[in-house]
């Protein structure tokens, strides 16, 4: 049941905490905001915890209204999890499902959108360093040049799945463009390899569509989605522990390879937290960005298994799993791509677990309108 269908106006209350919170999360996880004004908190802090309050009150009516036994079960355990492991992601998902994925993939895009131009402005402006906290690179308001690269990446990617990953071909040259030239502001390299990934997946798809289309060669496609590419976040895991194994020689390589230096030092922080006591529930890790002393659990490989816990690290895996058999299964193939380089960027970051900058990472359960006709959205 879309519990939204029954009272629109009642929904209001939903997108008002819904963008809220998207602001407040942004300002406080990617902006020197909340390095250098106070006001960040106070009143706005109380007001972002009352916007997770309201999320929380459609989450649990999501559980009271749903007829189906299994789903109530599903979105109760969700609930339960988030609520004790404070994750914020998991009492989303009932909060936003069967609602329609396009308005909310539009809503969070926009906000997200607005949010990234007031840094940038402020940080022009002289409200806000254009530094990152280290004092280092430019980083035009964002904490740090790489949660730049960060927004780029997922509004891009955002952008593709609201367009169905279908754009003229003048549109593909404006994207690979701010792909280049944000890579030449800030050189992440990660966010640029993921960015270039999903929008030649997009284009290869399209070309494949309009000029190619062969229905075995489909049946080919689609068996290696279905039997390989459909657990792509298991098998990044399983590669990137392979990674952490293979350390020391590739810290060898950096003498000779520069750029492999910041994610051989990755690896090293993610084995000296696997080494820590194993935990269900998570725990507080204490990072520091120091250059004395610098241990930030970078990867969401090794953050969620350690801060999360094992629990929620493997309903998070598994939920990403279903998204991608979902989007399978409905040929929703910007989708699809997305989580494929989400995966690969799950090696080296956690940000796209945030929905203040990826809002379609809290939509799993949602009315997947943008790829289903009407009498299947209603259905």
């Amino acid at each position: 049941m879309n519990i939204s269908d029954g009272n629109k106006r009642f929904d209001i209350l939903l997108c008002i905490a819904a963008v809220y919170y998207i602001f407040y999360s942004f300002l406080q996880s990617n902006t020197m905001f909340a390095q250098q004004w106070n006001a960040i908190y106070g009143i706005p802090l109380r007001l972002y915890h009352i916007s997770e309050v309201i999320i929380l009150f459609f989450a649990i009516l999501a559980v009271i209204t749903e007829e189906k036994r299994e789903r109530q079960l599903l979105y109760t355990v969700l609930i339960l999890t988030g609520m004790v492991n404070m994750t914020m992601l998991l009492i989303m998902w009932p909060a936003f499902a069967g609602r329609s994925m396009r308005f909310w993939m539009r809503l969070g895009a926009a906000t997200t959108l607005i949010m990234f131009a007031f840094t940038i402005i402020s940080a022009l402006t002289g409200h806000i360093s254009m530094y990152g906290h280290d004092n280092g690179p430019l980083a035009y308001g964002m904490i740090n040049r790489t949660n730049f690269s960060f927004t780029v990446l997922f509004l891009i990617i955002s952008f593709g799945v609201l367009k169905k990953g279908r754009f003229r071909f003048y549109t593909y040259i404006i994207l690979y463009l701010i792909t280049a030239i944000t890579f030449y502001l800030v050189t992440a390299k990660n966010s640029m390899i993921c960015t270039v990934l999903f929008i030649t997946l997009c284009l290869a798809g399209q070309l494949y569509d309009r000029f190619i289309h062969n229905e075995k060669i489909s049946r080919v496609f689609t068996g290696i989605q279905k039997y390989f590419l459909d657990y792509s976040f298991i098998i990044a895991y399983g590669l990137f522990r392979l990674l952490v194994g293979m350390k020391d020689k590739l810290g060898e390589l950096v003498p000779k390879y520069p750029f492999l230096g910041n994610f051989v030092l990755r690896l090293d922080t993610a084995q000296r937290t696997a080494d820590m006591p194993f935990s269900l529930f998570g725990r507080h890790i204490a990072e520091s960005g120091n250059e004395k002393n610098y241990f930030v659990v970078d990867s969401f490989m090794a953050r969620s298994p350690a801060m999360d816990g094992l629990i929620v690290f493997v309903i998070l895996m598994l939920v990403f799993t279903y998204f991608m058999i979902r989007a399978r299964r409905l040929k929703a193939h910007p989708v699809y791509f997305a989580f494929m380089v989400m995966a690969l960027y799950a090696i080296t970051d956690p940000s796209f677990t945030g929905p203040d900058l990826n809002f379609l990472i809290a939509l799993p359960f949602a009315c997947w309108d943008v790829y289903m006709s009407k009498a299947e959205a209603e259905a």
